[in-house]
């Protein structure tokens, strides 16, 4: 699935996107109070959300959050996923894009500030 992006539509890609608005939402508000977002597990310890992109044309696509520490969550929201099996599966999908923005980062030359090797840290 490598190189391949889908582009479902319908009532599922709507709910989605009110999903991935909420999310983009919940960091705006940790944006604009200058707050940490110290509930996610790997949040950058310290650090402020700085920008927040939607629809950004990276492999995990529908939200890319920069902190004032230099770090980013590449961020493809999903309202809900099963555990399915099969190449064509919602979850092999999602991975499928992960797996990509992996790829991507390790293989970019520095033009954007996200545009370098990922860390896991």
């Amino acid at each position: 699935m490598i190189g391949r992006k889908s582009s479902a539509g319908g009532a599922a890609s709507t709910g989605g996107s009110r999903f991935e608005a909420r999310v983009g939402a919940w960091y705006a508000a940790h944006m604009l109070a200058e707050d940490t977002v110290p509930t996610l597990p790997q949040a950058p310890i310290g650090a402020h959300v700085a920008f927040i992109r939607a629809q950004t044309g990276e492999e995990a696509d529908d939200l890319l959050v920069g902190f004032s520490n230099g770090g980013h969550h590449f961020i493809q929201a999903k309202n809900s996923l099963n555990l399915e099996q099969g190449e064509t599966s919602e979850l092999a999908s999602a991975l499928d894009q992960c797996v990509r923005q992996f790829v991507a980062g390790n293989t970019a030359g520095a033009v954007r500030p996200w545009d370098r090797p990922l860390d896991a840290s």
